[in-house]
């Protein structure tokens, strides 16, 4: 490991760095100007305006980073290598642990800003006007936004996510977002040839003795009795089923007939990655239309993903919302046009976020001004939780 850059590390707080950051280190070419990173954020922001009510906290946090010549050191390195980078390798740049400064509150937009010139020939080569790529870069506001309200503070929620910006791996249509993506779930879905029926066959995972993700939260102590696996023969699939509307799986493995049933989507399948913004309309006609309008679009921005599917992780899935909504509520109609699969990750910070914004109290504090507030807080205190839970539209 280069020392020069490990001891930058470890003065910023970084405990790791990946490995490919010591070459594009030893060839930088001295650190970003004042000038050159407020050059890039006027034209921005003349542009196409992405930084909104924040654009002042931008201008201030490129100054303030002038003053500290370690953070501004990794952050030109961070320049340098994320422009170069694929997605997978850019979301693994470490971005300095707050210190609640004004330089370091601004480090992780600041970088991702400076790549925004390149996102735009990104879409530009896809096809994406100047109005729909504005909608994209406007991300970076709403998710400055999203921290403000969520954690009180002036600072990005999600770096790791606007990558998919950067890159130009993602876009926004009617007020959802729409993803090129490779089916990576341990599940395969089946449909049967007559009836349509579908089903979840899981590929791995340990299961307790109802059937739920053993280790899952508030249920620690009910220990894995059985390992999921798939046989697959020349006849058959052989497997663990998901009984998706109860988050759990079947306890005995079923056998389903080639002759009745065939794999429609498996791990490495082209899909569409649907996202739900904070405040997105989940009327049912509209999801509909948003749904069919970003498969259109995908075709159109994305030809080379031969999707057969839109799929959704979210914990607005998780079936028990069910129980504590009304049938006819919004995230309740949704719930039902997907098939589901459990995966056993709490939603924690993302559900709580969203649920009970800037709450981070005990859950007997918890608000109760909404149905699904009340819902979840009720369902907390019994010892359950809201899990991510990904199914497939249909």
């Amino acid at each position: 490991m280069n020392t020069d850059l490990k001891a930058l590390a470890e003065r910023l707080g970084i405990a790791e760095y990946p490995e490919e950051l010591e070459p594009v280190f030893e060839k930088m070419q001295g650190l970003l100007s004042f000038s050159q990173i407020t050059d890039t954020l006027t034209y921005l922001h003349e542009e196409y305006a992405p930084f909104g009510e924040y654009y002042d906290f931008l201008l201030r946090g490129a100054e303030a980073l002038q003053h500290d010549e370690a953070l501004l050191t990794w952050f030109s390195l961070g320049v340098t290598y994320c422009q170069d980078a694929t997605e997978k390798e850019a979301t693994r740049f470490p971005i300095p642990p707050s210190d609640e400064t004004l330089a370091r509150d601004a480090f992780s937009a600041l970088l991702i800003a400076m790549e925004f010139p390149e996102t735009v020939k990104r879409y530009r080569a896809r096809g994406f006007d100047e109005a729909q790529i504005k909608k994209n870069l406007d991300n970076l506001a709403h998710d400055i936004h999203v921290n403000v309200i969520t954690k009180g503070k002036v600072a990005l929620a999600h770096y790791g996510w606007l990558i998919h910006y950067t890159k130009a791996h993602i876009f926004d249509d009617m007020g959802f977002n729409f993803q090129p993506w490779k089916w990576s779930d341990e599940a395969i879905l089946l449909k049967n040839r007559q009836s349509g029926e579908y089903a979840f066959l899981m590929l791995k995972g340990k299961f307790t003795a109802q059937g739920t993700v053993a280790g899952i939260r508030g249920k620690e102590d009910e220990p894995a009795i059985f390992e999921a696996a798939l046989e697959e023969t020349d006849d058959a699939f052989i497997g663990y089923r998901a009984i998706g509307q109860q988050q759990r799986v079947s306890v005995t493995r079923e056998t389903f007939r080639k002759s009745e049933w065939e794999a429609v989507l498996r791990p490495g399948d082209d899909v569409i990655n649907f996202h739900i913004p904070r405040g997105a309309d989940l009327s049912p006609a509209y999801v509909e239309a948003c749904i069919a309008r970003g498969a259109e679009l995908m075709k159109k921005y994305y030809p080379e993903c031969k999707f057969n599917y839109t799929v959704c992780t979210s914990w607005m899935l998780d079936p028990k919302l069910l129980d504590v909504l009304p049938v006819g509520s919004k995230i309740s109609q949704f719930i039902r046009r997907f098939v589901l699969h459990p995966t056993g990750d709490t939603a924690g910070d993302a559900c709580m976020s969203y649920v009970f914004p800037g709450e981070n109290g005990a859950i007997e504090t918890l608000s109760e001004n909404t149905s699904l507030q009340r819902g979840i807080k009720s369902m907390m205190l019994g010892g359950n939780f809201i899990f991510w839970t990904t199914g497939v539209w249909m």
